[in-house]
């Protein structure tokens, strides 16, 4: 029989015990698969990896609704980056879900990011009403009903929003195991291989691909990341004809492939 859920009195208390299951080593992999014509394995495979991890506790997490879960009476939204650092695009909707979700429970933000070099995560599990309360403190974009959310590592706030919260007390190094590693950086390979079929001219994007916008859809590598990539043989994974340049931008660094004509 699975325990009762725990009563917490708020998102705080519960952000805590989240972050706590979540540095616990899982017993087993989840089974976990790869969709080569998509672009955000590696993506699903952190969130998969996180689920299975509280999931470990006897205490499962139950989908909710696409990024949302459902664990131990509360809700967690999952937001995660393959990237230096976290971005993601959350939409205003999407916090104010959330909200009238955290109305009835503790509700936070799992916020992660990971390079392929590295065999960690950096995570914030970030009580709902501290994202909720700095939104606004955002500027808006192109697309006024998103805002676009960064933390960088070593810095702990709110990028470019005022007055942000100091965020260290919900960030932990979550070290991953080798199996959970290995699946990764394969996602990572596979993700990168069906990016560059999209820029092939020569191949028709037919994919169904349901990437959300809501999170960071782009790369984002930077030079360590590409030679790392390199030297894993990434190119075994490109159709033929097609072959890896390092194209990088100053300070965005985004790994770029390109159709090369083959002789006849």
């Amino acid at each position: 029989m699975a325990p009762e859920p725990q009563s917490f009195s708020t998102s705080e208390e519960y952000s805590k015990k989240v972050k706590e299951y979540l540095s616990r080593m899982p017993s087993a992999l989840p089974d976990v698969q790869y969709d080569e014509d998509k672009t955000r394995n590696a993506a699903a495979f952190m969130t998969a990896f996180l689920v299975n991890r509280l999931s470990d506790s006897s205490r499962e997490a139950v989908n909710f609704e696409r990024s949302t879960y459902s664990w131990d009476g509360g809700k967690l939204n999952f937001r995660n980056a393959v990237k230096d650092h976290l971005w993601t695009n959350l939409r205003l909707n999407v916090v104010d879900h959330l909200r009238e979700l955290a109305g009835s429970g503790p509700a936070s933000y799992v916020m992660t990011c990971w390079l392929p070099q590295d065999t960690f995560f950096h995570l914030w599990v970030i009580p709902e009403n501290v994202v909720f309360g700095a939104i606004p403190n955002h500027p808006a974009r192109q697309m006024a009903e998103k805002r676009t959310i960064r933390i960088l590592p070593d810095v702990h706030l709110f990028e470019q929003c005022e007055d942000s919260p100091y965020l260290s007390t919900y960030y932990i190094k979550l070290d991953l195991t080798d199996g959970e590693y290995t699946k990764l950086v394969e996602a990572s390979k596979i993700d990168e291989a069906a990016r560059a079929r999209r820029r092939s001219p020569d191949l028709s994007n037919t994919s169904t691909d349901d990437d959300s916008d809501d999170e960071s859809t782009s790369p984002g590598y930077t030079t360590a990341t590409v030679k790392f990539l390199h030297e894993l043989q990434l190119l075994r994974c490109l159709p033929n004809g097609m072959k890896i340049s390092n194209s990088l931008q100053p300070e965005c660094h985004t790994f770029c492939a390109f159709p090369v004509a083959l002789r006849r």
